[in-house]
């Protein structure tokens, strides 16, 4: 699993490898195991070959905020235009900005929007609730280049499901290029998992 294998790795990397290493990620298609490039020899593990296999979104997960800024410096550059759900006023969405081409903040609390604002004019912060799908369309739609990479932070401490129900919804709507999430329970939950196509008891050959 990518995100498990990147998150270990990361934690002993230095600020300067993580953004060598984001630049590389940018360059090249994800690396899931499922995933395999379109044309003759392209298939899914197991022998499937689907008609279209779309490029995946690959997930980041964070727990702490100077963890969930390390990555953002790390893995955005400036040819990214960012979304970031949950921008509170605008402490993160500053990092983010200082490396992205665009970034918008979204917050669903009118009284936080307008702190940020006031904080950071330069940057463009809108007001609503991220689960509302038609909007984050329509925000998606009135920007001049697609959404390649969304930071999500409505609360390390959020529940999982909930925090996965948003990841599925972003995914569908926005299909970006990375998720960065910080959440203190999908973080535990993937440091815990293993793909069974890649557990050494396997011994299946795919």
């Amino acid at each position: 699993m990518g995100a498990l294998t990147d998150e270990r790795r990361h934690e002993q990397c230095s600020p300067a490898q993580l953004h060598d290493e984001g630049l590389k990620r940018n360059s090249r298609p994800p690396s899931s195991s499922l995933y395999r490039p379109e044309g003759r020899e392209g298939r899914m593990k197991g022998g499937h070959s689907p008609k279209r296999c779309k490029k995946r979104c690959r997930v980041v997960a964070c727990e702490e905020v100077s963890e969930y800024r390390a990555a953002v410096l790390a893995l955005v550059n400036s040819n990214d235009v960012v979304l970031e759900v949950g921008s509170h006023v605008g402490g993160t969405t500053k990092v983010i900005a200082s490396v992205a081409g665009r970034v918008v903040g979204v917050d669903q609390q009118p009284e936080l929007v307008a702190q940020a604002r006031q904080n950071y004019p330069e940057i463009q912060f809108e007001n609503f609730d991220a689960f509302d799908s038609t909007k984050l369309v329509a925000l998606a739609k009135s920007l001049p280049q697609r959404i390649t990479k969304v930071c999500i932070d409505i609360s390390g401490s959020r529940d999982l499901a909930t925090v996965i129900r948003l990841m599925d919804l972003i995914d569908k709507t926005i299909n970006p290029d990375i998720m960065l999430v910080k959440s203190q329970a999908l973080k535990k939950m993937l440091l815990r998992a293993r793909l069974w196509i890649e557990h050494p008891l396997n011994a299946k050959v795919l």
